[in-house]
């Protein structure tokens, strides 16, 4: 697993002047709707905005609907895997963050900070505020 300092470095798109009242919107892309709930109270619960999808391409949608500053999507989904959603997301959104997670694989080389499930909430958080404050 990469540690939180490099994962913190992958981070190149988030800026401190994008959050200037509070913390950033995050976009859970998940298909697995329980780990989605658990994210999404956890990191209400520490004060983000935060909104979920099932798959890459619905994600998408809600990307171009109501830009979040980070997007926190699982490698392993149906209808749009989470490496296809990345790769449309640094095409289309150079202001949007994208940290993956996965429990059943640890992909080499990602352009972005990864997470393996079971996650730790505090690493998540970490990773999160890392990218807003890596520029």
């Amino acid at each position: 697993m990469n540690s939180v300092a490099n994962n913190q470095e992958n981070c190149q798109r988030v800026t401190r002047q994008r959050f200037p009242n509070g913390e950033p919107a995050v976009l859970i892309v998940d298909d697995d709707p329980r780990v989605a709930d658990v994210l999404q109270e956890l990191l209400e619960d520490e004060g983000f905005s935060v909104s979920y999808e099932g798959n890459g391409h619905k994600a998408l949608h809600a990307i171009e609907r109501n830009r979040p500053d980070v997007v926190l999507a699982d490698i392993r989904m149906p209808v749009m895997d989470g490496i296809t959603l990345l790769n449309e997301i640094i095409k289309r959104w150079n202001d949007v963050d994208v940290i993956m997670m996965s429990a059943t694989e640890t992909p080499r080389d990602l352009p972005v900070p990864f997470i393996q499930k079971p996650f730790d909430l505090d690493e998540v958080i970490s990773i999160i505020h890392g990218c807003e404050e890596s520029h």
